[in-house]
């Protein structure tokens, strides 16, 4: 709004015509804009993860509000605005100018090797793009040197493990006093007990191995499961009133668990074995009444895993199909809607493929870095575009068409980028390491987008030589 009216001044309006003129001629642009952010905010609400769902809604709610405020606020504060000659002066002769009245002017030959260059690094992207790594241990959200983990570590090397794998055991008809059940349960919690990462596997079958040798004289050959029915409903009288019996059987003796601990330092690592783990599982119920579920912790994460990576590509996928149809809508022309995309896929594209390249994590905050940038790169795109069609629409030729557009919205389109990316840049001084991911993401592709915006559309343009986008032009 700024820019528009600036131009608006220096073409010599009058305070009130520029700022009537200007804001008319940006009402429907800024108002897609605004569309098309909340589309890639909304799209999140694809998600299974609440605070994700949360954080869509209410992002939504203040793009609109921003929206609203800058046709309703902005213009009253607008006649207070005064541009100063030596202001424009010395904007003239400094450098964003002289380089934008070079990119205006590119020529086919270096169109094209600008669109090679974009494709080659398309392709190069795949490779690290596949080697994105869900990131569900909590204990890498924080530096090394943070207290939380610290004071997590020392719990873990005193206690032995803070999470946990549960295994609900079912064995209806008060199965749970069955030795051939008590068994199976105690050989998998030896089976469990074998990895590394587990530190101890827990159930009622180590409080009744135990009394068991205590009846015996302490003789350690005895700890072992009750051999007969009637003499496991013996122990597990004298258990009853026990605080851990409660917590390991129920009532009935149909309902029991056993509890696997580890280390949070290992999350990774049992992710990984969890489909030998539930194969052990259910080869343990199998030939007896018995029934086997694995949840806990660790079970939670490895499920959060399959929430991101489809959380990413549904949301991705959906503001993309949304945000096309808007352009398309916006600038009455389908070719164009396609174009528009161009110089906002590849930014994402390459930013997601720096995550993989240096080993940033998909986690809870990064998940949302395709769809939230696509929806906010997009608008330098659009600004770019509708002073295309413009200029299209007064007759003047593609080549000329792209040196009014970014004369005119070249600034506005490097300042607003910049003054984003900065705010996005700030997380970086934070310490929680999902805010920082998504800070230093998100500014990258808003950088890229500044790149593509300014070089690659063109060029894009230039090679494709849109027969279809001139017809446009004339039909209009």
């Amino acid at each position: 709004i700024l820019a528009e009216y600036d131009r608006h001044l220096l073409a010599g309006h009058q305070a009130k015509d520029a700022m009537v003129d200007g804001l008319t001629h940006l009402l429907v642009p800024c108002f897609f804009t605004s569309a098309t952010t909340a589309a890639g905010l909304l799209s999140l609400l694809s998600s299974n993860l609440g605070p994700i769902r949360d954080f869509a809604c209410l992002s939504a709610a203040g793009v609109g509000f921003a929206f609203l405020l800058s046709f309703t606020v902005v213009p009253f504060l607008l006649p207070w605005y005064r541009l100063n000659q030596a202001t424009v002066a010395k904007r003239r002769r400094s450098f964003l100018p002289r380089l934008l009245a070079w990119l205006g002017r590119p020529s086919r030959p270096v169109s094209l090797v600008v669109t090679m260059v974009a494709l080659i690094l398309m392709v190069l992207a795949i490779w690290p793009l596949r080697r994105i790594e869900v990131g569900p241990n909590p204990l890498n959200y924080f530096p090394a040197d943070a207290k939380i983990r610290k004071d997590v570590l020392a719990i873990e090397e005193a206690l032995g493990g803070t999470v946990s794998i549960e295994l609900m055991v079912r064995a209806p008809g008060e199965g749970l006093k069955d030795p051939k059940v008590l068994q199976r349960m105690d050989d998998l919690q030896t089976w469990l007990e074998g990895s590394p990462s587990i530190s101890r596997a827990l159930s009622v079958t180590n409080s009744l191995k135990e009394l068991n040798r205590l009846f015996h004289e302490g003789d350690p050959r005895w700890a072992q499961i009750p051999q007969s029915r009637q003499i496991a409903a013996q122990l597990y009288l004298l258990l009853e009133g026990e605080e851990d019996l409660e917590r390991m059987v129920q009532e009935n003796y149909s309902l029991g668990r056993i509890s696997v601990r580890a280390k949070v330092s290992a999350t990774k690592d049992l992710m990984e074995k969890m489909p030998a783990m539930e194969a052990r599982v259910a080869q343990a119920a199998q030939d007896l009444d018995l029934d086997l579920e694995v949840t806990g912790f660790i079970n939670l994460m490895k499920n959060m895993e399959v929430y991101l990576l489809q959380n990413q590509m549904r949301s991705f996928l959906i503001a993309f199909a949304v945000i096309t149809l808007m352009l398309m809508l916006l600038l009455r022309s389908v070719p164009m809607g396609l174009l528009s995309m161009i110089p906002n896929f590849v930014p994402v594209f390459l930013g997601l493929a720096f995550m993989g390249l240096v080993g940033i994590p998909l986690d809870p905050g990064t998940v949302m870095i395709g769809s939230i940038a696509l929806g906010l790169v997009v608008d330098d795109s659009v600004h770019f575009l509708v002073r295309l069609r413009r200029a299209l629409a007064g007759g003047q030729a593609l080549a000329a068409g792209i040196e009014t557009a970014i004369h005119e919205a070249g600034r506005p389109i490097v300042v607003t980028s910049l003054v984003l990316a900065s705010g996005f840049a700030i997380l970086l001084l934070g310490s929680f390491g999902p805010n920082i991911y998504f800070g230093l993401v998100s500014a990258i592709i808003i950088l890229l987008a500044l790149v593509a915006d300014l070089i690659l559309l063109p060029a894009v343009l230039l090679v494709l030589r849109p027969t279809k986008l001139l017809a446009y032009k004339k039909n209009q």
